[in-house]
């Protein structure tokens, strides 16, 4: 186990792909820094416990993240949040300390869904916090769900490649949707597109505003069930996929 000196506050950890072990014996819990910079790796599942409360800024970029713990509320510092470069497709919900964060970048996650990320955001207690959100580069992300994300989060601030004409006329009403360019970062491999899911659903999005308030809590976003038709559907894609040339 590695012992921190008590005035080290950074700590930058690059391109020598470390898998979950390796992770732990960093023995970052009991450390005091604020920074900490980790790229590439094989992790699969991240523990917010393995990290300490003293941490603002935390980045943890292409490190094979596909699964989060359900809550980061124990790092009641954290300020900034980068998952960018993992693979969250499936990504279920995940409480974070609104309380403190400003800033959460999922960049090229393969993201389907924001509102996972958005569970705190609805807490009465939360209500005036304001969080930005970069997620550009995921080619497949719901129209419905961003649409749902910024009615029920009004703190929220969304950034994404432009995908369709949908979004397009949903940021003409929308001072808190934004597209942005940019370049891919060497340590993301972009992903693939999905071409047995559009990102859309015509039949979700004829729900009245009122019934979709109606169904948010802080445990379960309404996109839940839609995530295991998706599961569903994707399952029955593959198996169209073999038949085809």
């Amino acid at each position: 186990m590695v012992a921190w000196p008590s005035s080290l506050n950074d700590f930058v950890f690059q391109n020598l792909n470390i898998d979950y072990r390796t992770l732990e014996l960093l023995n970052l819990k009991e450390s005091r820094l604020e920074k900490i910079d980790i790229q590439k790796g094989n992790i699969k599942t991240l523990n917010a416990d393995l990290f300490p409360a003293s941490v603002k800024d935390l980045s943890l970029r292409g490190m094979g993240i596909q699964q989060l713990s359900d809550s980061f509320e124990n790092l009641e510092n954290l300020q900034k949040l980068s998952l960018a470069g993992n693979e969250l497709r499936e990504l279920t919900s995940v409480k974070l300390p609104m309380a403190t964060l400003e800033f959460l970048d999922v960049r090229h996650c393969n993201l389907r869904f924001i509102s996972p990320f958005l569970v705190s955001m609805i807490d009465k207690k939360n209500k005036k916090a304001k969080l930005r959100v970069e997620a550009t580069g995921n080619w497949n992300v719901s129209v419905v769900d961003i649409r749902r994300a910024l009615k029920a989060s009004k703190g929220l601030s969304l950034y994404l490649s432009k995908l369709d004409e949908d979004l397009v006329e949903i940021s003409k009403r929308s001072s808190r949707l934004h597209f942005n360019g940019e370049l891919l970062d060497t340590y993301i491999k972009k992903p693939k597109t999905d071409n047995f899911y559009n990102g859309s659903d015509s039949n979700l999005d004829e729900q009245s505003d009122v019934g979709v308030m109606k169904s948010l809590s802080s445990e379960q976003f309404p996109v839940a069930n839609q995530q295991r038709r998706n599961r569903n559907r994707k399952k029955q894609s593959i198996d169209v996929r073999t038949f085809l040339p």
